[in-house]
């Protein structure tokens, strides 16, 4: 029976070796639209004369490799800031410059980092086939920003080699991405032009763009030895960042800005409908290119044009390119099965809220047995961006009422204590919105 592209999960874990499988890895699970990652096999003709046949004779094998993009929208997810750090050669809160940035920023230097991307295909007979690529780092990355759409990413992947399985790496994790929406381009308020002395010069909300996109190049050259098909290790060259652009005609700022030659500092914010930001600031760009044609009837006249992104000369951001993440708090509201106690002769238990988004409406239940055989359930609804803390309090109060025990909350976390002496609490287990049985 056929396979559909519809079961496909990849998930991503750095390597410390590149050719090496990690080890209990943690396998973070992405969202992505499509990818083309393949290992690619390079012959060369043997150039072998054969007579009268004139046939060909066998290759030569001289190089495997693996190459590809992966294409996702933009979204709040550790995925796309591994790949985006790593293409920028750099990680969260990374600061070989010592400027004292937020540990939730980062910007371009000369880290190199690995993954090993792994496609997990789901078979006709319910059983996984496994497709680790390793060694992979993103090497180009292009964001793009158009009306009435998500915004979108894509990265191409140079890699080492494909290691097929059908069973799971001994001792993986895998981590489910986030449920964060897609950031998209009606909340793109955040588009800023400013000059060297600083003022504001262009903005998205006095010109209308029609369009954005941030291309990035880190020139990766794939280091190749004798001895080996795989490439060695992968080198970063200069980072390349252009911005192409699309702007309304109403003005002569974007022909007059080229013909002088200036710089400018330029800022761009997407942002989710939650609030989840990601400010990404080029401290020095030049317009390059802006261009004005009448394309036919009835069209509305659009410039379009490019800046390029500079290596700033002095100031406080001695880098081409920046990020920053900003963060909405999630709630936690997952009910955990039991963190400790429960027993024949435990006179506690304790149980933890903590490890999911926020479910506003849902009843979360903490259900114990104890030893004279009664199962009791104490309950309470979870309100829209309510904290664990927050829930776990009102349960508290639901348990307190009840004479037999006491309950103490710490950090999303209720300990039950049974009051009575040689009373015990033997079992205990939690959900939310639904109903469940008290077992061992």
């Amino acid at each position: 029976m056929a396979t559909s592209v519809n079961t496909l999960q990849i998930a991503l874990v750095e390597q410390t070796d590149p050719k090496t499988i990690p080890a209990t890895p943690t396998m973070e699970i992405l969202r992505f639209t499509s990818e083309s990652i393949v290992e690619e096999h390079t012959y060369a003709d043997a150039e072998e004369l054969v007579g009268v046949s004139r046939g060909s004779r066998d290759p030569v094998l001289t190089k495997v490799s693996v190459t590809g993009a992966l294409n996702m929208n933009v979204y709040k997810q550790i995925t796309f800031e591994r790949l985006i750090t790593a293409l920028m050669g750099t990680a969260i809160g990374y600061d070989p410059l010592a400027l004292g940035i937020d540990p939730n920023s980062w910007y371009v230097s000369s880290k190199r980092r690995y993954f090993m991307i792994e496609k997990r295909w789901v078979m006709d007979d319910g059983d996984y086939d496994y497709h680790r690529y390793l060694g992979c780092m993103p090497t180009t990355g292009q964001i793009t920003i158009t009306p009435e759409a998500p915004i979108t990413c894509s990265f191409e992947i140079l890699g080492q080699q494909l290691v097929i399985d059908n069973t799971p790496i001994a001792g993986a994790i895998y981590t489910p991405p986030t449920t964060a929406p897609p950031m998209s381009a009606p909340l793109v308020v955040g588009i800023e032009i400013f000059a060297e002395d600083g003022s504001a010069v262009y903005d998205v909300r006095t010109y209308c763009f029609t369009s954005l996109t941030i291309n990035m190049d880190s020139n990766v050259t794939a280091a190749q030895c004798l001895g080996t098909y795989y490439d060695k290790e992968a080198v970063l060259g200069e980072f390349v960042a252009t911005i192409d652009f699309g702007v309304y005609f109403v003005g002569d700022f974007m022909f007059q800005s080229l013909k002088t030659r200036e710089f400018f500092r330029m800022i761009v914010k997407l942002q989710d409908p939650e609030g989840n930001e990601y400010t990404m600031v080029f401290p020095r760009v030049q317009l390059t290119s802006s261009k004005l044609v009448g394309t036919g009837k009835n069209d509305v006249a659009i410039i379009t044009g490019q800046f390029k992104v500079l290596q700033p000369l002095a100031g406080n951001d001695p880098f081409p390119m920046g990020m920053h993440k900003t963060n909405v708090a999630t709630p936690e509201t997952t009910l955990y099965a039991v963190v400790s106690g429960a027993g024949p002769n435990k006179t506690s238990a304790t149980a933890r809220i903590g490890g999911g988004p926020a479910i506003g409406g849902e009843k979360v239940t903490i259900g114990i047995r104890i030893s004279e055989g009664e199962y009791l359930y104490f309950s309470d609804t979870a309100v829209a961006a309510e904290t664990a803390n927050a829930i776990a309090t009102k349960l508290k109060t639901k348990i307190d009422a009840d004479v037999r025990f006491t309950a103490v909350v710490t950090a999303g976390s209720i300990t039950i204590t049974r009051v009575d002496a040689g009373k015990f609490i033997t079992h205990i287990k939690g959900a939310i919105g639904q109903n469940f049985d008290i077992s061992p």
